[in-house]
């Protein structure tokens, strides 16, 4: 059992490995998409704050920067999404993984660890200027706000690791994408939502940022199981 185990992650992270290793040579992935999040938060930011009135900054960041972060973050999560396994459809790369000895929920789990990295170091980049250009008070609470980065980041990289191979070979990716995976993420953006404007209140409301937590751990839990049991038939289809 613990050398299957050993062999699995091994595996996982050959998968893991190969993908960092491609986007590390390019930056293609990470430098289009930081450069779309950045757009975004300065639309954002021209929007909702007030022109000339700088002391409403601390409300309106409270306010309006847990929903501009994670609607940014969705987007640019898909738009990730697209390019990451069109990737796969140069030399057929996809059909070569499936063909390796190795186990169909190693290579899920290798994929889906690589988009969460992605993930995480565009969030990085959204987060620092949502902070710069929203004047967001995130310092006291900023350990709350990078765990609820992280599990947004993971439910959203499994959900969508899923669907992203499913679709591969579908000419109409790029639509059935988006239309597929919003519906099934609302939960957890909803959640994620919900507990950053926790964390964003003075003082911070522990007990609703607690439940929120607690839905968004358990909603990757349960995303998790159901990807690595369904991954194996979807992509054979």
């Amino acid at each position: 059992m613990r050398d299957t185990a050993w062999v699995w992650g091994k595996d996982a992270w050959r998968v893991f490995a190969k993908d960092m290793r491609v986007e590390m040579r390019s930056k293609e992935l990470l430098i289009t998409v930081s450069f779309f999040a950045l757009i975004l938060i300065v639309v954002f930011s021209v929007g909702f704050v007030p022109q000339g009135e700088i002391n409403q900054a601390d409300d309106i960041a409270r306010r309006a920067l847990p929903g501009v972060i994670w609607v940014t973050i969705a987007f640019c999560g898909v738009l990730g999404l697209g390019k990451a396994f069109a990737r796969e459809l140069t030399g057929d790369t996809m059909r070569a993984l499936l063909l390796t000895p190795m186990s169909r929920s190693a290579i899920f789990a290798g994929k889906t660890l690589a988009i969460a990295v992605y993930m995480l170091l565009v969030e990085a980049v959204v987060v620092l200027f949502a902070t710069l250009f929203f004047n967001a008070p995130v310092g006291e609470n900023f350990g709350w706000l990078c765990l609820f980065l992280l599990l947004g980041t993971f439910g959203f990289a499994t959900v969508g690791s899923l669907f992203s191979a499913v679709l591969l070979r579908s000419k109409a990716r790029d639509v059935l994408l988006p239309v597929i995976l919003f519906p099934i993420l609302m939960p957890l953006l909803l959640a994620a939502a919900k507990g950053t404007s926790a964390i964003l209140q003075m003082p911070m409301d522990a007990a609703s940022m607690t439940s929120w937590l607690k839905f968004l751990l358990a909603y990757d839990i349960f995303m998790l199981i159901a990807a690595m049991w369904t991954f194996d038939s979807a992509i054979t289809e």
